[in-house]
């Protein structure tokens, strides 16, 4: 859901910066288009990197029983 927003968060800066070198709403709207793909996928990449990497390393910290 964070992702969703911080893209299209992403997608606003990017047709705003195409806008300002006066594109027509078709190229800002492509922009847009393609800078929420952009961050979105840049997103579930590294949100993806960030549960995969503590998978077998964890080790428990506490005592086996005995008995």
């Amino acid at each position: 859901m964070l992702g969703v927003i911080v893209a299209s968060v992403g997608a606003a800066i990017a047709g705003l910066a195409v806008s300002g070198f006066g594109a027509s709403p078709n190229v800002v709207l492509l922009a847009g288009v393609l800078g929420f793909a952009a961050v979105l996928a840049v997103a579930f990449y590294s949100s993806r990197r960030s549960y995969r990497r503590y998978g077998p390393s964890i080790e428990p910290r506490f005592p086996t029983p005995k008995g």
